[in-house]
């Protein structure tokens, strides 16, 4: 049996395996791109077993069986405490990024993959208005402001949407929403996150505007995933047909001037054109007529309130109008215009509803 010096003197000359194995873990860190590269120079990275570029000093004797043990013990927890840090570091990165997370979650109505979103609280709804409010009026989300919160909240400015948004917290004006209207409008609808706004919106722009049957929801969640309190929702599906109207007229009252009894014919026809056509294809022609013509230039609340009459209860072929009905005159002109151009047509039997 060989001396123990000469068995040393083997292990001297040997190379070391562990060495290189440090040195290909620096070659293969350093192509690893910008992503790692900047978890590497994060302050908050937690430490990874192995990870160190330092070289490992030989230990001439292997260690026992017992001290392997023992050391693989230890190397597996620290991997999972690793593994939990940044799985935390993970959830932080995401807490903020709420339209990220509202782009993901197009799901349909009652889907399994619905985001759970997070609940109302006062000071994130005054936290979220201070981000739009304008820099001059602290108190006040205007235009700009408005314009932005819509885009965020990936709500289209093109729809009936911003009009159900100022609905919902009984603005006075057009793109403009008071400190104490969003917080009272956003206590009542229990949401404080552009996420939540956006759901709330669809949900009525589904029921109200589009005048799709009401889906079935709990009194504090709706089925698209986004908590919100559906009291508003449940009395407008109760009667949709008054919550149909009373959004309408809430539209004439937002884009009335102050001072004036009427609004403009385009802001009218342009109103009509969002609100009414949805459900009622005869608006359609009406506004073309009235940008045929050109003579009408304004709207009162008479006319606004016989038009939403006119389409609910005229066919689209006008065959059941009451020509003694005591209708506005752009109406009775529109009926005469329309006569006149569908005579030779088929005929088209349906009728609004809602």
């Amino acid at each position: 049996m060989p001396p123990k010096r000469k068995r040393a003197q083997v292990d001297a000359e040997a190379p070391s395996s562990r060495m290189t194995r440090s040195s290909a873990r620096g070659a293969k860190k350093d192509g690893q791109g910008t992503v790692n590269a900047a978890w590497n120079n994060s302050s908050s990275r937690p430490d990874i077993p192995g990870d160190d570029d330092d070289e490992i000093q030989e230990i001439p004797m292997p260690p026992n069986k017992a001290s392997r043990s023992g050391d693989a013990s230890k190397a597996k927890a620290k991997a999972k405490g690793t593994k939990k840090a940044r799985g935390r570091r993970s959830q932080e990165d995401q807490v903020d990024d709420e339209p990220a997370r509202l782009k993901s979650s197009n799901t349909k109505r009652g889907g399994s993959d619905a985001v759970k979103l997070d609940m109302y609280s006062e000071q994130r709804a005054e936290t979220l208005f201070s981000q739009f409010a304008d820099e001059d009026s602290p108190d006040v989300i205007g235009a700009e402001g408005f314009e932005r919160l819509c885009k965020e909240a990936q709500v289209p400015l093109d729809g009936a949407l911003p009009l159900l948004l100022a609905w919902q917290f009984g603005s006075h004006e057009i793109a403009k929403i008071s400190k104490q209207e969003w917080m009272e409008g956003t206590a009542t609808l229990r949401v404080s996150s552009l996420a939540s706004f956006a759901v709330v919106l669809n949900d009525l722009n589904d029921l109200v505007v589009l005048g799709r049957p009401a889906a079935a929801m709990s009194h504090v969640k709706s089925q698209r995933g986004a908590a919100y309190d559906t009291t508003r929702y449940d009395s407008y599906a109760a009667d949709t047909r008054k919550a149909f109207s009373s959004f309408y007229t809430f539209c004439f009252a937002l884009a009335k001037p102050e001072s004036s009894r009427n609004i403009d014919m385009e802001t009218a026809c342009a109103l009509w054109s969002v609100v009414l056509a949805p459900q009622f294809s005869l608006i359609a022609d009406v506004t073309e007529f009235i940008n045929v013509t050109g003579s009408y230039k304004g709207v009162n609340k008479d006319l606004w309130n016989m038009m939403l009459e006119f389409c609910r209860d005229t066919r689209k072929d006008l065959s059941n109008f009451e020509a003694d009905g005591a209708w506005p005159t752009v109406i009775d002109d529109f009926v005469r215009w329309k006569n006149a151009q569908t005579a030779v047509q088929p005929a088209d039997a349906s009728v609004g509803d809602a």
